[in-house]
């Protein structure tokens, strides 16, 4: 899986033998656009996109950390 923060590449990850995926975003404040590309063995592509809006007043500045499950 690739994994993409407003455009840019951070980090590309392979599921473990569950099917699972763990990687980290840093947020700050404002927003952020995330993006997860998963590749099949047979050449499938998905894509999820996700809108993220952190206000400045209400979230301390922190790392977040998503979790993406994919079942064959």
């Amino acid at each position: 899986m690739e994994v993409l923060q407003n455009n840019n590449l951070i980090d590309i990850v392979q599921a473990d033998e569950n099917g699972n995926y763990n990687f980290n975003i840093p947020f700050t404040y404002g927003t952020t656009l995330i993006e997860l590309h998963q590749y099949g063995p047979n050449g499938e592509h998905t894509q999820q996109r996700k809108m993220y809006q952190i206000p400045v007043n209400q979230i301390p500045e922190a790392n977040m950390n998503i979790r993406q499950t994919s079942a064959d």
